[in-house]
């Protein structure tokens, strides 16, 4: 959890090339407003969920919760990058 802390400003800055390498230059405005779209919302409900887990000071269910959402994001990344693979070889 602490190396995503550390590389949420890098993941901020990179996501306009994800998204051009991802589904394109010919789009990359609207599809980057709906990638940025997510980063917001996971910015302004992540700190809530971590506060109401976390209530009498001891943090451990927020960080298990954090942990198993950067599972899935994890699982979810090799999907996308075996299915834009795939497509940039056929």
């Amino acid at each position: 959890m602490g190396v995503t802390a550390l590389c949420y400003g890098g993941f901020g800055s990179t996501i306009t090339p994800i998204t051009a390498d991802l589904f394109g230059g010919k789009y990359v405005t609207e599809n980057y407003g709906v990638m940025y779209l997510a980063f917001g919302f996971a910015g302004l409900l992540g700190p809530q969920l971590a506060v109401r887990l976390g209530q009498g000071g001891d943090f451990s269910p927020a960080f298990l919760v954090a942990a198993v959402i950067s599972a899935i994001a994890l699982v979810m990344a090799l999907i996308v990058r075996r299915k834009v693979k795939a497509a940039t070889i056929s």
